[in-house]
């Protein structure tokens, strides 16, 4: 069985720090956008905010009055 050698990393040891710092950093958030691909970091606490506006602001979802699985 032949082993292959893994891929040489392209980045930096500066950028390997900086995205290990971001990644224990429980204050924000890293998301995927919807669009374009691009990355989005946001504070936590606007993320969990701007959740529920959209969950509770009645406009996305509607409670049902039955449950149609059963």
């Amino acid at each position: 069985m032949r082993k292959e050698k893994p891929p040489k990393n392209n980045l930096t040891r500066g950028s390997l720090l900086a995205l290990k710092s971001l990644r224990n950093n429980e204050d924000i958030v890293i998301l995927k956008a919807n669009k374009g691909g691009a990355t989005i970091v946001m504070n936590k606490e606007d993320y969990v905010m701007k959740m529920r506006d959209h969950f509770y602001s009645g406009e996305s979802y509607k409670k049902l009055k039955y449950n149609p699985i059963s």
